[in-house]
């Protein structure tokens, strides 16, 4: 069973790309050398591909292979982002560019975790995490966490205890949480890194809402804790704040050592993300200081819109999503959420989000129009009112 710093066998019996042990003296031969040892072509599609000229000609190489750890200017920024904003002291030689935060789960999983290991998730949590982690042959441990977390260390210790076994080898986090909007506060997310050092365990943080936090304490990611940063992978996205879904792309922050194990994965799985994705996201990761705080007002804006609507429960810190608890009644949250959607708006039902919330339901209020959310949120309220 690998616990940390140890890997998964899987992935130490990888071998890297037979062209890895020349890179030394190719890169020292530079321009002038003859590339004749990839499956490359030199050609300009001849076909329409959408991208605009001048893109075409400022980024040339961006229908090609690139790097598999990521083309060096996005590393380069990534790494000062997560230095400066997230405190984790980074270089380009922590970043590994993935295609989503998706992919990265599943190479942290893939690279950390055994058939018959545990991994310990609060819940409520993504759906997808529950199949990605499942898929390495490791089986989750769930603890209930996000709708009522104790605040105090040994509460938090204490509730980790209790789901501790010989075969667990880490634990996930994702904060701030989809689909609660919580947000962990430094004495929890302490407690959580001790309770990983004293057992050597894995530490898997899903970051996807970096950077959306709407009122109150701002996120901390849990690998600038002391004594966390040489057990985390930190998975990002650019499908959230960034608002870019569409480009698949993501990225990891971890120790050296690690990353290269991730990186044997994801050259095995993809070789490289998208080329084009990340010369797209570079200029937005380069001036993010310019357009965030209005990204974070406009979907601020929609949050007080659901709160307008469905009152104080929807005033969450973060994220995209409300959490709500249905009253009792006589139907079943999937026949609700049936009702609902023949009625002109869908819902997601809780129980995808753990085994604890089969009576909750998720919404999300950034992803219409706000005179589409407003009449989604109007019909939900009615059905809602009708349960009693």
């Amino acid at each position: 069973m690998p616990k940390f710093p140890h890997v998964a066998h899987r992935v130490s019996h990888l071998k890297p790309p037979v062209f890895e042990q020349f890179m030394p003296d190719m890169r020292a031969q530079g321009a002038q050398l003859s590339k004749l040892h990839i499956g490359d072509s030199v050609g300009v599609p001849p076909y329409n591909t959408g991208l605009t000229s001048e893109f075409a000609t400022h980024y040339p190489n961006a229908t090609k292979y690139a790097n598999t750890f990521g083309i060096a200017p996005l590393r380069k920024a990534l790494a000062d982002k997560m230095t400066r904003e997230n405190n984790i002291v980074s270089t380009a030689e922590n970043i590994l560019v993935t295609s989503g935060a998706t992919q990265g789960l599943s190479l942290a999983s893939e690279a950390l975790f055994e058939q018959g290991d545990e991994v310990l998730v609060f819940t409520p949590a993504w759906p997808l995490t529950f199949g990605i982690v499942g898929l390495s042959g490791a089986r989750l441990r769930q603890i209930p966490m996000f709708h009522d977390a104790p605040e105090s260390p040994s509460e938090i210790l204490n509730m980790l205890e209790e789901h501790l076994s010989t075969r667990t080898a880490g634990i996930l986090v994702n904060s701030p949480n989809n689909p609660t909007g919580s947000v962990l506060s430094v004495s929890q997310l302490e407690a959580i890194v001790r309770f990983a050092i004293d057992h050597d365990l894995w530490i898997v943080s899903d970051e996807a809402y970096d950077g959306l936090v709407f009122e109150g304490r701002n996120h901390l990611s849990i690998a600038a804790i002391a004594g966390a940063s040489e057990r985390t992978i930190t998975l990002n996205t650019f499908s959230k704040l960034y608002q870019f879904a569409g480009a698949r792309l993501g990225w990891i922050t971890a120790p050296e050592t690690v990353l290269n194990m991730l990186n044997q994965v994801l050259v095995h799985q993809v070789y490289n993300a998208s080329t084009v994705a990340q010369y797209q996201v570079l200029k937005a990761v380069e001036t993010r200081d310019h357009w965030i705080d209005s990204v974070v007002c406009e979907l601020r804006k929609k949050r007080d819109i659901a709160v307008e609507c469905l009152g104080e429960q929807a005033r969450v810190k973060a994220g995209y999503f409300v959490f709500i608890r249905l009253p009792e009644s006589d139907i079943t949250t999937f026949e609700f959420v049936r009702r609902c959607i023949r009625k002109g708006v869908s819902i997601a039902p809780g129980s995808a989000f753990g085994r604890d919330f089969a009576e909750y339901i998720r919404i999300c209020f950034t992803g219409e129009t706000e005179q589409q959310l407003i009449r989604g949120l109007n019909i939900f309220a009615r059905e809602l009112a009708e349960l009693g």
